[in-house]
């Protein structure tokens, strides 16, 4: 799994304080939603709250269940003082913070765009081989479970019209919302030969149209993959927003 970080601006106290994980989500190569409850147990332990570990134990508290954590369900599981519990919540919330980050940068997909040369790449010269100097190597998509991101590379010079690679390339990445996405159309056609370009379409809510281009018989599978992302982003904002509301 990935762990490129895409934190918004309520998450970004996550990265200064990572260190209070005591290295634990790293050495273990997890996210936090994958912690079992021994290894939340672990962490109350390390962060110094001891104390409430059997507690956490007998409400089986995971990494999933801590993620979404309020400090009302810690009282209604017994943990009474205020101040003990309002310092156990304080790093709850950078928990949550990094859990949160994690879930949103997580990559589900990613593919180059699909340049199809003659006959459909059934002959050796093929593009972009040929000219791929001229317009630049293909672009890379990638989809996470909160964006939608294209990234471009363009050349650096140009002579008239015609552009080269003797500069080296400028790179242009844009990312969407998943959320802000409201349609998703398909294009695809089948051939007598090789394997002919097709066109997943993703239409945003402020009008953009986002173009993926790929093989043909790829585009339904990455059609379906979008749609089921957006409709758990929508999901997932949803339970994210009502866990930080109801501190």
């Amino acid at each position: 799994m990935s762990k490129i970080a895409v934190l918004r601006d309520d998450d970004k106290h996550a990265v200064t304080t990572a260190s209070n994980l005591q290295g634990l989500e790293i050495r273990q190569g997890k996210f936090i939603i994958e912690w079992s409850v021994d290894e939340v147990i672990q962490w109350l332990v390390q962060t110094g709250f001891e104390d409430v570990a059997q507690v956490f134990a007998a409400h089986q508290i995971s990494g999933a269940v801590i993620a979404k954590l309020t400090d009302s369900a810690m009282k209604e599981m017994g943990i009474i003082s205020v101040g003990r519990r309002l310092s156990l919540y304080n790093e709850i919330a950078k928990v949550q913070a990094i859990s949160r980050a994690q879930w949103r940068s997580n990559i589900i997909w990613t593919s180059d765009e699909y340049r199809p040369g003659w006959c459909n790449n059934l002959l050796p010269y093929g593009f972009p081989w040929c000219c791929e100097c001229c317009v630049g190597p293909p672009a890379t998509y990638k989809v996470t479970n909160s964006k939608v991101n294209v990234q471009k590379m363009r050349q650096n010079c140009s002579i008239g019209y015609v552009k080269c690679a003797c500069c080296g390339y400028k790179m242009a990445s844009t990312s969407y919302n998943l959320t802000d996405v409201s349609d998703v159309d398909v294009l695809a056609s089948t051939a007598c030969c090789g394997t002919p370009k097709g066109t997943v379409a993703v239409s945003m809510s402020t009008g953009k149209v986002v173009s993926f281009h790929l093989k043909s018989d790829e585009c339904q599978k990455v059609s379906s993959l979008m749609i089921n992302a957006r409709e758990e982003a929508v999901v997932q904002e949803g339970i994210m927003m009502f866990s930080v509301s109801g501190r």
